[in-house]
């Protein structure tokens, strides 16, 4: 099988492109599961290029169970409990866009993956 790179026919940085993979989500908290799927984008792409993408609580919400974390809980979780390096993870509002994260590659060259879960896919789709 193929990995992600062959099969795109990326050179990876070498050759001047890079590979960002963002793991974004609400992380209502952010778990094991999480945490495995962050580990895997890092394993497939270069683990100094993935990151973890949240943002804070919504200022209207119609069931407030559903965001029982504001974002320095949150990044606290990710940090302490999983050892995430602080460089790892971001805030934006808009996590599933990331700008935070990409105004540091160039859209031209480099090439921005996302991870998303199915249950969020199917939920409400992000893309």
């Amino acid at each position: 099988m193929k990995t992600f790179t062959e099969y795109w026919n990326v050179k990876g940085e070498q050759g001047g492109t890079r590979i960002v993979a963002i793991y974004a989500g609400r992380f209502m908290p952010f778990h094991y599961g999480h945490y495995s799927a962050f580990l895997e984008l890092c394993d497939t792409f270069d683990r100094d290029n993935c990151f973890i993408v949240t943002g804070d609580r919504p200022k209207v919400v119609k069931d407030e169970s559903r965001y029982p974390f504001g974002y320095n809980e949150k990044e606290l979780i990710i940090k302490t409990m999983f050892g995430i390096p602080d460089d790892k993870v971001v805030f934006d509002a808009q996590p599933y866009k990331a700008a935070n994260v990409l105004q540091n590659y160039d859209p031209e060259e480099d090439i921005v993956v996302f991870g998303v879960s199915q249950k969020d896919m199917d939920e409400d789709p992000r893309f």
